[in-house]
C-alpha cells in the first residue's frame, strides 16, 4: 500500500516553532537576566550614590529631632531662657507647678547639659548608641535620649510637638 493512513487512525501534523517547554525555559531566562540586571543596577547605585541617599535620609530622621533637643539645651542654659521655655511650653506646667519651681530643676540641669554636643554627625549618633529615638502613634509622640559621657542620660518627651517633659538622670 501506499498509503498507510485509513478512516479509523489519526496524525497531527508536525508542529512548527518552539514547543511548551522550550517557550517556559526562555521565559525563565528572560526573569533571570532582568533579575541579574537589577542587582547589578542596585549594586552600582549603592556604591556611587546610595550611600549619600541612605545618609541624607538618616540625617533627616535623627538631626530633626537632635536640633529639638539643642533647641531645649540651650534654652535652659540661662534663666532668661528657662523661663521663656517654661510660658511657651504649657504642658511643662503638669511636672513643674511653678517657674521656680522649674528654674530650681533648669539650674541644676546646666552642667549637664553643657556637655551636650552641638553638632555630632548623624552616623557618629547611631554609631555609639548614646542617642535612642522613640516615635509614638502618628508621631503624636517622640522621645529623645541621650547618654553624656558622664554616664547622665538627657530625657525629652514631646506629645503632639509639644514638649512634656525634661529629665536628666
Amino acid at each position: 500500500m501506499a498509503n498507510d493512513s485509513s478512516w479509523d487512525t489519526y496524525s497531527e501534523p508536525p508542529k512548527k516553532g518552539m514547543g511548551v517547554w522550550a517557550k517556559v525555559l526562555v521565559g525563565c531566562g528572560a526573569a533571570a537576566l532582568l533579575l541579574l540586571g537589577g542587582c547589578v543596577g542596585l549594586t552600582y547605585w549603592l556604591t556611587h550614590s546610595g550611600k549619600d541617599y541612605f545618609s541624607a535620609k538618616m540625617a533627616r530622621w535623627v538631626e530633626a529631632p537632635w536640633a529639638k533637643m539643642i533647641e531645649v539645651a540651650e534654652a535652659i542654659k540661662t534663666d532668661e531662657g528657662a523661663m521663656k521655655l517654661y510660658e511657651e511650653k504649657h504642658r511643662l506646667a503638669e511636672p513643674y507647678p511653678s517657674k521656680e519651681a522649674f528654674l530650681k530643676q533648669a539650674r541644676a540641669w546646666r552642667s549637664a547639659l553643657s556637655m551636650l554636643p552641638a553638632d555630632p554627625s548623624s552616623a557618629d549618633l547611631l554609631r555609639t548608641g548614646n542617642f535612642e529615638l522613640s516615635r509614638g502613634d502618628n508621631a503624636k509622640f517622640l522621645r529623645i535620649r541621650y547618654k553624656l559621657p558622664d554616664e547622665t542620660w538627657i530625657t525629652l518627651n514631646w506629645e503632639n510637638d509639644e514638649l512634656v517633659g525634661i529629665e536628666v538622670r
